[in-house]
C-alpha cells in the first residue's frame, strides 16, 4: 500500500524529490501525498517507472499515441475482431495507460505500457476472456522478471458484477 511505503521510506531516511511538476490536476497531485487536502497543484516524484512493466488489462492500448513515446506495446489480445493486437477501438484503455504513464500526466512516465485487450469497441467482455488475461499476465510478467529482473503492475480499471470466479483468481 503506498501510505506504508511512504512511511517507510521515511523511516529510513529516503525524503529526496527529483521531480516536481506544477500544473492544477487534483488527480495527479493527490497521488503524491499521504494526507488529504489541501492540495499543492504540483506532483512531484522520486521515480519514473523505468524498468517496470505495467499491465494496462482494459480495452487496449492506441500503442501509437504520441504521449507513450514507443513504451506501448502490445501483449495479450482477447478480443478476436481483427484489429491490430490489443489496439483500443473504445478509447478507455488509453486513456487509463495515460494516467498510468503518459508523458504529460502519467504518473510513471517511462513505464514501458503492455496492452491487455479484454474488451471490444463496445466496452463489453467475459469473465473467461478476463481470466485467459490474467493468466497471460502472470506467465509473462514471471517471465520478464526472471530474465532480466523487472517488475510488474497489473492496472484493471474494469467494472461489472461481482464475481467469485475473478475474486478466487
Amino acid at each position: 500500500h503506498r501510505d506504508g511505503m511512504l512511511r517507510r521510506l521515511q523511516a529510513g531516511g529516503v525524503t529526496v524529490q527529483d521531480n516536481i511538476e506544477a500544473f492544477s490536476l487534483w488527480n495527479l497531485d493527490r497521488t503524491d501525498q499521504q494526507d488529504a487536502p489541501p492540495y499543492t497543484n504540483t506532483y512531484s516524484y522520486v521515480t519514473d517507472g523505468s524498468g517496470v512493466d505495467v499491465y494496462v488489462v482494459d480495452s487496449g492500448v492506441r500503442q501509437s499515441h504520441v504521449d507513450f513515446t514507443g513504451r506501448a506495446i502490445p501483449g495479450f489480445d482477447g478480443i478476436n475482431d481483427g484489429l491490430p493486437a490489443a489496439s483500443d477501438c473504445n478509447g478507455h484503455g488509453t486513456h487509463v495507460a495515460g494516467t498510468v504513464g503518459g508523458n504529460t500526466v502519467g504518473i510513471a512516465k517511462n513505464a514501458t505500457l503492455i496492452s491487455v485487450r479484454v474488451f471490444g469497441c463496445s466496452g463489453g467482455g467475459s469473465t473467461v476472456v478476463i481470466l485467459n488475461a490474467l493468466e497471460w499476465v502472470s506467465t509473462n510478467a514471471a517471465a520478464a522478471a526472471a530474465a532480466s529482473g523487472r517488475r510488474g503492475v497489473v492496472n484493471m480499471s474494469l467494472g461489472g458484477g461481482r464475481s467469485t470466479v475473478l475474486d478466487a483468481a
